[in-house]
């Protein structure tokens, strides 16, 4: 693997507003040739293309984090035993962090996605109102969850599709319980739909495009068909949805499969889950946009789906659709992170490596893994659909890439900043 030392550079870049398909984003198409055109143009007028997209769709193992203890088995354990994970989220333009239970975010807030109770947009970050348990979150477009540690869920910002689990289509601007849920260990945010892994083994998923019992949309948590009973992982992306079974096998779901990001060796879509190709020994999953990674228990890596922005880590960009297939060189992965056409992994000591395409990578197309040194140690990184953040091992939040909405938690002027940058006070 390259060695890659970032530079401060920062690029003009007006107000543009980032198109990203998650919870309401819309005018984006991805470019395809041929019968894929054919399929995007009858299947998606929102689709998202290698520019900007994605949601938080990262890797579900619980990675160091500052506010937690660490049990025997090495997983981290938030209030009450209750097992820990994110600490970060990152949306559409905006960001949030847990902090001693509570969570405090910044960025756009059109939709109530910062929890504060306004509609009002926040350069440095705002306290979402009356949550003091968190222990993981998760941002998927413009809202945001959080799993508390009595195994209930929150969500707030854009409610529609039913995209906040709480069985109506409002928005709203502070967090409500989602319904029927009491079990939730693990949570993870995909563009329109959001998902949990419960503690009997079972998942459960609500919004839209990945709910995976053959529907459309669910405005409560759902099960698929069939149901888990040995489920240990589940990532989402723009519109599919993967499990990671206990045996280490892993089952996707989802629409849009033009690039095969799905897994099954079809470009065929699938509203139930169908099993993943090559995959026999995962530990963790995290999805982008288009494509899916694997970290297996040899602490390797695998990924399937799209490469034209290099996501898959091959050394290569391509027009095709991928197999699961090893990223070469990257060894001792403790964590992964999908991140719209881009992906990050950490090392077990703790040093961070981004490739791909997406802005969110905040440097630029690598078709390889490459360390981001600026970070230093760190211990999770949560992409979004123009920007990133880093949970550092000192405990502080460094983020980069586009600006539009200061969900860099800084005003940088719309520029895009390619390295990353600490958030004071947070």
């Amino acid at each position: 693997m390259r060695t890659w030392t970032l530079a401060l550079t920062v690029i003009g870049f007006g107000a543009m507003e980032l198109a990203v398909v998650a919870c309401g984003s819309d005018n984006d198409t991805s470019t395809l040739t041929g019968e894929d055109a054919a399929k995007s143009e009858a299947t998606s007028d929102d689709a998202p293309t290698s520019d900007s997209s994605n949601s938080d769709a990262s890797s579900l193992d619980a990675s160091d984090a500052s506010d937690t203890a660490t049990a025997t088995d090495g997983s981290l354990l938030g209030d009450g035993g209750i097992p820990s994970g994110h600490q970060l989220a990152v949306g559409n333009s905006h960001s949030c962090r847990i902090k001693a239970g509570a969570i405090k975010c910044w960025g756009k807030n059109d939709k109530g996605q910062l929890g504060n109770g306004t509609m009002s947009p926040a350069a440095s970050f705002v306290d979402v109102i009356g949550i003091t348990n968190a222990v993981e979150i998760a941002g998927g477009g413009d809202r945001t969850c959080a799993r508390l540690s009595t195994g209930h869920v929150k969500c707030w910002g854009d409610g529609d599709g039913g995209r906040l689990g709480n069985n109506a289509t409002a928005s709203s601007g502070t967090p409500v319980d989602v319904s029927n849920l009491v079990d939730a260990i693990a949570i993870t945010a995909g563009d329109y739909n959001t998902c949990v892994l419960r503690s009997n083994g079972h998942t459960a998923c609500w919004g839209s495009n990945g709910i995976g019992d053959g529907s459309s949309t669910r405005s409560v948590p759902t099960e698929p068909t069939p149901a888990f009973t040995d489920a240990v992982g589940i990532g989402a992306g723009w519109g599919h949805t993967c499990v990671l079974r206990s045996n280490g096998s892993a089952k996707c779901w989802g629409t849009y499969n033009v690039w095969g990001q799905v897994g099954d060796g079809t470009k065929q879509d699938r509203t139930t889950p169908v099993d993943v190709l090559g995959i026999t020994n995962g530990s963790t999953v995290a999805l982008g946009t288009y494509h899916s990674c694997a970290r297996l228990s040899n602490a390797t890596v695998a990924c399937w789906g799209n490469n034209q922005g290099g996501q898959l880590g091959l050394g290569t960009k391509d027009e095709g659709d991928h197999s699961a297939t090893a990223v070469p060189g990257l060894t001792d992965v403790a964590s992964i992170y999908g991140n719209g056409f881009g992906t990050c992994a950490i090392t077990t000591n703790g040093t961070p490596y981004c490739w791909g395409s997406s802005p969110g990578t905040g440097f630029g197309a690598s078709t390889s893994p490459q360390e981001v040194t600026a970070l230093g140690k760190t211990t999770e990184i949560a992409g979004g659909s123009g920007h990133t953040c880093a949970l550092k091992a000192n405990g502080e939040i460094a983020c980069w890439g586009y600006s539009s909405s200061n969900e860099l938690g800084y005003d940088a002027g719309g520029a895009q900043v390619l390295m990353p940058v600490v958030v004071s006070g947070i």
